[in-house]
């Protein structure tokens, strides 16, 4: 009987390996290496959200700035062409020629009595 037992459990120790090997072709894996690739999906995808958070947050900051200078450019042109339609009409915004502190300091070098100390 002791024989028989022992011829038993060899075969199915056999059998047992031979499930085992079959299971590795088939690309089974054990529990702990399922949890293991569960936790590093679950962890790349974390890494995933957070990129797309963030990158949500500039494209929404860009498109924001985008808008704000579509909304100033058309203000501008608004104003443009205002002033296109006046001056169509003959009204012109006078512009001194000593508006500037350059043209102001030129006029001063060329005219010796302009309030300079004299010598």
């Amino acid at each position: 009987m002791a024989r028989a037992l022992f011829t038993e459990l060899q075969e199915v120790r056999a059998q047992r390996d031979e499930a085992r090997r079959q299971l590795e072709t088939l690309g089974v894996l054990s529990i702990a290496q399922l949890e293991a690739r569960r936790a590093e999906l679950e962890r790349q995808i974390a890494e995933q959200s957070e990129r797309l958070a963030q990158e949500k947050s500039e494209a929404t900051a860009t498109s924001e700035s985008a808008r704000r200078l579509l909304e100033e450019a058309r203000k501008s042109i608004v104003e443009t062409e205002d002033l296109a339609l006046l001056q169509e009409a003959g009204v012109y915004r006078y512009r001194h020629p000593l508006t500037d502190a350059v043209a102001y300091q030129k006029v001063l070098e060329e005219n010796p009595n302009s309030g300079r100390g004299h010598d």
